[in-house]
């Protein structure tokens, strides 16, 4: 079974058996994929909702296509980016101000912080020793001045 996203990131080939696959309107398609096709459906929506309802869906289309495969930027970045230019009420008169949201370096500093907490919040707690756990051994003054002659 081949990937039917038209802009697959695998190159458009066969699905590998044991890959993760993800069906949308009878399509079958890469995860990946599809999450990069949801996260451009939600762009537009979120564009022409909030900034500009009579922009021309293709040139929107194109400036997205080009910001996320041509430039590799994140798909959910570019979102995370034009929610935030919303929230903060930052002027953007066409759909090529996207490409300066993009870069600015006060954006890129929070969506990886964002990230490292993400991360962070995945990985499960090793289990906490306790105080008894520990076993406290004396060191000898001979061994202490053995360990400070290299310094």
């Amino acid at each position: 079974m081949k990937c039917r996203y038209s802009r697959c990131i695998f190159g458009g080939g066969d699905i590998e058996p044991g890959t993760e696959v993800e069906v949308s309107k009878g399509r079958y398609m890469h995860s990946e994929c599809a999450r990069y096709n949801s996260a451009i459906k939600q762009i537009i929506k979120l564009y022409t909702e909030s900034i500009d309802e009579t922009i021309a869906i293709p040139v929107l289309r194109n400036v997205i296509n080009k910001i996320v495969f041509d430039r590799k930027t994140d798909p959910e970045f570019l979102l995370f980016v034009l929610r935030r230019a919303i929230s903060n009420k930052v002027p953007i008169k066409a759909p090529y101000g996207l490409y300066y949201l993009v870069k600015d370096q006060d954006a890129i500093d929070t969506w990886n912080k964002k990230k490292v907490q993400k991360i962070i919040k995945a990985i499960p707690l090793a289990e906490q020793k306790t105080p008894q756990d520990y076993k406290y051994t004396p060191v000898s003054p001979k061994t202490l001045l053995t360990i400070t002659e290299g310094l």
